[in-house]
């Protein structure tokens, strides 16, 4: 099946050999090698080669539509301050930088400043204040406050002060009485600062960055003050752009391209559910910034990026993970939820309720259809008699789903219902033949590593489908 030391105990479906790598791993991984983020106040570091920049270059680097680069760059000149929104992996951290150089019309590092909020971030470390030195203590100026001094030193060139994770920070503390220094009209203009009772300004030629990221739904959200002196742009997804599609076409591979048509999928159930929404889509840098499919790659882009952020939306939801698990690892199953249809003799259905399966597997004639289940107890407890059964309704539902789907009493459709392992010390475990169909009742343990789980959905389907695969 693979051609590779992948082997088929790890992957048994060939289609997913081919993922890329993405530039979210290449800022997550590689980047952190050259860019020390600057969390703390101490001296950061993001060098790349110098060289002339254009829009030419960033619409070639970002996947982005010239409209939308020109609506970006105005408001950035314009406002002074934006924040670049979006779902994972869109690029934001990425597109940030090279909108700087744009402007810029070149790759000049020096004017460019990058930062991380974090929840510890304060005034002290933004603008200035009291810290230990010796003895005693000392008033330190901060990151923002030497920047902003920088770039009134060159008025005639413009300065990029960017912000990761700008939500992550208490702002109206951080930013303390430049909230209104930052406002374009209140630019130049000259206030006295809290620590030093010095007069400070904000320079014209300094522009203001942030990046937000929508999947941060734990976040508190950006306080009104700040929220009116930033514009907002919104980075979507670019699996339809250009520059993506002439991407997918110099990688040349059919494995990819239905990948990505799986991705598309994906983003439409999450758009569509409402506990989460456009706003937590996976993004295209995912699968970006590779010449060459690699095993590699997509072993870690799938394992490592996509799947726990799909555990971590579905925690509570384990019939959305593991549908999704099969969508996306075993490509030769058709995975999807169904309805089946009641086998009645005379065709009255009138008030028998619908019949919608978790998940259905097929592959040619066989099927399997799971039902999850998330009980505190897995097992039915009878203190008068001191025993412990299977949950009957949970049994007589999959049992009816199998024969009204198995309409030929062909045998080829098996049920199992697969509830999430608790802290019992019995769990189920249990394979019956019931009127020709195998009924199964497993236990799927959630609280293991993602290798592990995936050994146990695995095995499901390759036990029931490894003759006909």
């Amino acid at each position: 099946m693979f051609r590779s030391a992948i082997t088929d105990s790890c992957y048994p479906d060939p289609f997913f050999k081919t993922l890329t790598m993405d530039i979210g791993y290449y800022i997550n991984r590689v980047l952190p090698r050259k860019i020390k983020v600057r969390t703390d106040g101490k001296t950061a570091s993001m060098k790349e080669s110098s060289g002339t920049y254009s829009k030419e270059k960033f619409l070639e680097e970002v996947y982005m539509t010239e409209e939308e680069f020109d609506t970006l760059a105005s408001l950035l000149r314009n406002k002074k301050n934006i924040i670049l929104q979006g779902a994972p992996g869109v690029g934001k951290t990425f597109a940030a930088k090279r909108l700087a150089y744009a402007i810029m019309g070149e790759k000049d590092d020096e004017r460019i400043e990058f930062i991380q909020f974090h929840q510890n971030y304060s005034y002290e470390d933004f603008i200035m204040g009291y810290k230990p030195q010796g003895q005693g203590f000392e008033l330190q100026h901060g990151i923002f406050y030497g920047f902003c001094q920088k770039a009134a030193n060159k008025p005639d060139q413009p300065f990029f002060f960017i912000i990761d994770e700008i939500n992550r920070g208490n702002m109206s503390k951080i930013f303390g009485e430049l909230l209104m220094l930052i406002e374009k009209d209140y630019r130049g203009v000259k206030a006295t600062l809290a620590y030093s009772g010095k007069p400070f300004a904000v320079p014209k030629n300094l522009y203001i960055i942030g990046m937000m990221n929508t999947a941060d739904r734990s976040l508190a959200m950006i306080d009104y003050a700040l929220r009116r002196r930033f514009s907002f742009f919104e980075m979507k997804l670019a699996f339809n752009s250009k520059g993506f599609k002439a991407y997918q076409v110099s990688l040349d591979n059919e494995t990819f391209d239905t990948l990505i048509e799986r991705i598309r999928e994906l983003n439409k159930e999450i758009t569509i559910d409402s506990s989460l929404g456009k706003g937590l889509c996976i993004g295209h840098s995912y699968f970006c910034g590779e010449k060459f499919c690699s095993d590699e790659w997509m072993k870690e882009v799938v394992e490592y990026d996509i799947i726990p952020m799909l555990k971590e939306y579905w925690f509570d939801e384990e019939k959305k993970f593991v549908l999704e698990y099969y969508r996306y690892h075993h490509l030769k199953l058709a995975a999807a939820p169904a309805q089946i249809s009641w086998n009645v003799d005379d065709g009255v259905v009138d008030f028998l309720p619908v019949m919608k399966t978790d998940i259905t597997l097929s592959f040619g004639e066989k099927i399997l259809i799971i039902d999850t289940k998330y009980y505190s107890h897995t097992m039915q407890t009878h203190k008068q008699y001191d025993s412990r059964s299977l949950h009957s309704s949970n049994l007589y539902q999959i049992f009816t789903y199998v024969k009204n789907k198995d309409v030929g009493n062909t045998g080829n459709v098996a049920g199992m219902l697969l509830y999430a392992k608790t802290e019992e010390t019995i769990t189920a475990d249990c394979d019956f033949k019931m009127g020709g169909n195998k009924i199964s009742v497993k236990t799927l343990d959630l609280n293991i590593s993602f290798p592990n789980i995936a050994e146990q959905l695995d095995r499901i389907a390759l036990t029931y489908f490894e003759d006909t695969m």
